[in-house]
């Protein structure tokens, strides 16, 4: 759960809080791996950040959004990393290499990108945003 400039992740099992993680900007999305030890947060400070949950720690972020991060996505075997942004009122869709951060493909997008989502094995990744079109 995200709000303002700060990260909560709850253990909906207990209703208690695992860790917080403060944020230099107000956060837009959040994203869990499957497994549910990493959490993947983006928004208006212009990065993606891979967060260790119990240890309440960075792992690694992907910086280069020109404005805000408006969704993340990890793939299952979290390989891969999509990232849709905002720049200037158009959109952007970024896929990385989630370990060596190493830039994979940028698309541009009419508009603002609002929703990016990547197949269980990171093949296929889709994007939609505020112009109302999915582009897979």
């Amino acid at each position: 759960m995200a709000g303002n400039q700060l990260v909560t992740v709850f253990d909906v099992l207990s209703g208690g809080t695992i860790c917080k993680m403060p944020r230099a900007g107000r956060v837009r999305c959040v994203a869990l791996t499957s497994g549910g030890g990493i959490v993947v947060v983006g928004g208006f400070d212009r990065k993606a950040t891979l967060h260790n949950i119990e240890a309440g720690t960075e792992i690694s972020h992907f910086a280069g959004a020109e404005d805000v991060v408006r969704s993340v996505h990890l793939s299952a075997d979290t390989s891969r990393l999509a990232i849709g942004s905002e720049m200037q009122g158009k959109g952007c869709v970024c896929l990385y290499d989630a370990n060596s951060q190493q830039q994979l493909g940028e698309w541009e997008h009419p508009k603002s990108v609002w929703c990016v989502r990547l197949s269980p094995d990171g093949s296929v990744l889709a994007a939609a945003g505020y112009d109302m079109k999915m582009t897979v």
